[in-house]
Protein backbone atom coordinates (compact mmCIF):
# COMPACT_ATOMS: atom_id res chain seq x y z
CA UNK A 1 0.00 0.00 0.00
CA UNK A 2 2.41 2.40 0.85
CA UNK A 3 4.16 1.72 -2.79
CA UNK A 4 1.15 3.14 -4.33
CA UNK A 5 0.91 6.47 -2.67
CA UNK A 6 4.98 6.71 -3.16
CA UNK A 7 3.91 6.37 -7.05
CA UNK A 8 1.32 9.00 -7.46
CA UNK A 9 2.79 11.90 -8.50
CA UNK A 10 2.18 14.65 -5.72
CA UNK A 11 -0.10 17.56 -7.07
CA UNK A 12 0.01 21.03 -5.88
CA UNK A 13 -3.17 23.92 -6.06
CA UNK A 14 -2.50 26.87 -7.46
CA UNK A 15 -5.57 29.47 -7.12
CA UNK A 16 -5.36 32.13 -9.90
CA UNK A 17 -6.85 35.59 -10.23
CA UNK A 18 -7.90 36.28 -13.64
CA UNK A 19 -9.61 39.52 -14.90
CA UNK A 20 -12.13 39.58 -17.74
CA UNK A 21 -12.45 43.06 -19.92
CA UNK A 22 -15.74 43.43 -20.81
CA UNK A 23 -16.50 46.78 -23.11
CA UNK A 24 -19.27 49.18 -22.71
CA UNK A 25 -19.21 51.08 -25.57
CA UNK A 26 -18.64 49.82 -28.94
CA UNK A 27 -19.20 52.82 -30.64
CA UNK A 28 -16.69 54.44 -32.65
CA UNK A 29 -16.00 58.20 -32.30
CA UNK A 30 -18.65 60.12 -34.29
CA UNK A 31 -15.56 62.31 -35.90
CA UNK A 32 -13.79 59.30 -36.25
CA UNK A 33 -16.18 57.68 -39.31
CA UNK A 34 -16.76 58.68 -42.55
CA UNK A 35 -19.46 61.25 -43.23
CA UNK A 36 -21.22 58.82 -45.64
CA UNK A 37 -21.76 56.40 -43.08
CA UNK A 38 -23.38 58.61 -40.19
CA UNK A 39 -27.05 59.30 -40.62
CA UNK A 40 -28.70 62.48 -39.35
CA UNK A 41 -30.23 61.93 -36.27
CA UNK A 42 -26.54 60.76 -35.01
CA UNK A 43 -25.30 64.12 -35.71
CA UNK A 44 -28.44 65.91 -34.32
CA UNK A 45 -28.05 63.33 -31.42
CA UNK A 46 -24.03 64.28 -30.82
CA UNK A 47 -24.93 68.04 -30.53
CA UNK A 48 -27.53 67.96 -28.10
CA UNK A 49 -25.48 65.51 -25.75
CA UNK A 50 -22.79 67.78 -26.34
CA UNK A 51 -24.37 71.33 -26.15
CA UNK A 52 -27.50 70.13 -23.58
CA UNK A 53 -29.76 71.81 -26.03
CA UNK A 54 -33.10 70.42 -27.11
CA UNK A 55 -33.00 71.86 -30.46
CA UNK A 56 -31.05 70.10 -33.21
CA UNK A 57 -28.65 72.54 -35.06
CA UNK A 58 -29.51 74.91 -37.74
CA UNK A 59 -26.38 73.47 -39.91
CA UNK A 60 -23.29 71.04 -39.66
CA UNK A 61 -20.31 70.13 -42.06
CA UNK A 62 -17.94 67.13 -41.32
CA UNK A 63 -14.81 67.01 -42.94
CA UNK A 64 -11.44 66.12 -43.01
CA UNK A 65 -8.03 67.83 -43.94
CA UNK A 66 -4.55 66.93 -45.09
CA UNK A 67 -1.65 68.86 -45.71
CA UNK A 68 1.17 69.43 -43.10
CA UNK A 69 -1.48 69.00 -40.38
CA UNK A 70 -3.72 66.68 -40.97
CA UNK A 71 -7.50 66.55 -38.87
CA UNK A 72 -10.74 65.45 -38.80
CA UNK A 73 -13.66 68.24 -37.85
CA UNK A 74 -17.54 68.71 -37.21
CA UNK A 75 -18.39 71.92 -37.35
CA UNK A 76 -22.59 72.74 -35.86
CA UNK A 77 -24.13 76.15 -35.99
CA UNK A 78 -26.32 76.51 -33.05
CA UNK A 79 -30.52 77.64 -34.30
CA UNK A 80 -30.53 80.11 -31.92
CA UNK A 81 -27.42 82.23 -29.54
CA UNK A 82 -27.35 81.52 -26.17
CA UNK A 83 -29.46 83.17 -23.73
CA UNK A 84 -26.56 85.66 -22.20
CA UNK A 85 -24.13 85.60 -24.79
CA UNK A 86 -23.44 89.13 -24.25
CA UNK A 87 -23.30 89.71 -20.66
CA UNK A 88 -19.85 89.59 -18.67
CA UNK A 89 -18.74 89.23 -22.38
CA UNK A 90 -15.28 90.07 -21.05
CA UNK A 91 -14.99 88.10 -18.32
CA UNK A 92 -16.95 84.81 -19.77
CA UNK A 93 -14.76 81.50 -20.65
CA UNK A 94 -15.54 80.28 -24.22
CA UNK A 95 -15.35 76.75 -24.72
CA UNK A 96 -16.92 76.04 -28.01
CA UNK A 97 -14.07 74.62 -29.77
CA UNK A 98 -12.40 71.36 -28.24
CA UNK A 99 -8.93 69.98 -29.18
CA UNK A 100 -8.22 66.11 -28.86
CA UNK A 101 -5.35 64.63 -29.78
CA UNK A 102 -5.57 60.82 -30.51
CA UNK A 103 -8.71 60.44 -28.31
CA UNK A 104 -7.63 62.43 -25.70
CA UNK A 105 -8.43 65.86 -24.45
CA UNK A 106 -5.40 68.29 -25.12
CA UNK A 107 -7.07 71.92 -24.62
CA UNK A 108 -10.28 73.59 -24.76
CA UNK A 109 -9.17 77.23 -24.16
CA UNK A 110 -8.76 78.85 -27.39
CA UNK A 111 -10.29 82.75 -26.40
CA UNK A 112 -7.21 84.46 -29.02
CA UNK A 113 -8.37 82.10 -31.51
CA UNK A 114 -11.84 82.57 -32.07
CA UNK A 115 -14.22 85.06 -31.32
CA UNK A 116 -16.41 84.43 -28.40
CA UNK A 117 -19.78 85.73 -30.35
CA UNK A 118 -19.03 82.71 -32.68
Amino acid sequence: MKDEEEKKPKTKTITEERWEDEVQNTNKAIWTRPSDEIEESEYHSFYKSLTHSEDDPACYTHFKTDGGVEFKSILFAPKKAPAGLMENYYQAKSNAISLYVRRVLISDSFDDLMPKYL
